[in-house]
């Protein structure tokens, strides 16, 4: 119906192509660009480049998950610097942080063997290495009713 009323010149323009959208006269050589049936090459370098960017910063957002978990210690190697718990192994550095139930800092010689532990880490797929960012000694396993009273598991 829009395209009849177009034709015989009842309506100057097709609703997609209306002046307040478009504006002023001869709009199709003015206000958008004129290209004849092909895309412009620099403007299509332009979007393949921030394509490649955005899928790039994306991969690289994904690489490193930080994530926490509780668990009984099966194994701490002091020369390693490394803390298995089940069948995972952490690893510690210099900015790991080793605390108590209560907060307060403690040192790594606390951690022992049977002994259970939370670990914030982070897990970077590159090296396959998850880093204990934080670690806390606990009296015991923590079900889901009494993680409340931990703050640092919420």
């Amino acid at each position: 119906m829009i395209n009849r009323l177009f034709r015989k010149g009842i309506l100057p323009f097709t609703p997609l192509e209306s002046p307040a959208i478009c504006g002023g006269d001869n709009m199709n050589k003015i206000s958008t660009p004129y290209r004849k049936g092909r895309v412009k090459v620099p403007s299509f370098l332009t979007g393949l480049t921030i394509l490649v960017l955005a899928i790039s910063a994306i991969a690289f957002a994904l690489d490193n998950i930080a994530y926490k978990t509780q668990g009984k210690v099966t194994e701490v190697n002091l020369v390693k610097k490394t803390l298995v718990i089940g069948e995972t192994t952490f690893f510690w550095d210099e900015n790991t942080i080793f605390s108590d139930a209560k907060g307060s800092p403690i040192t790594i010689n606390r951690v022992k063997p049977d002994g259970w532990v939370y670990i914030a880490c982070e897990y970077t797929k590159r090296t396959d290495k998850r880093i204990a960012r934080k670690v806390y000694l606990l009296p015991k396993h923590i079900g889901k009713k009494e993680q409340h009273l931990y703050p640092f598991m919420e």
